[in-house]
């Protein structure tokens, strides 16, 4: 994935869980922030706070809206920074 790119990212605790089936599958949508040298993914949320944790690829799914109105992306500008 590259920068900007939105994914979904696999719960796995409800894999692990008996009592899961109702809870939900993948967490997100997130934004890929950069991808590390281990190849773990920083991801941050829509609102911009990026995450301390670090995501493994194999936990990291792409996120495909089903319409762009769906979607409230953040809005900066410079009276921001």
């Amino acid at each position: 994935f590259k920068p900007g790119d939105l994914v979904l990212v696999r719960n796995i605790k409800t894999e692990k869980d008996l009592s899961g089936k109702m809870k939900a599958r993948y967490i997100g949508p997130m934004v890929v922030v950069r991808r590390t040298k281990g190849g773990s993914y920083v991801l941050s949320e829509l609102d911009g706070a990026v995450s301390t944790l670090r995501f493994g690829a194999f936990r990291v799914v792409p996120y495909y809206p089903r319409s762009r109105s769906s979607l409230p992306l953040p809005t900066h500008t410079t009276d921001d920074l």
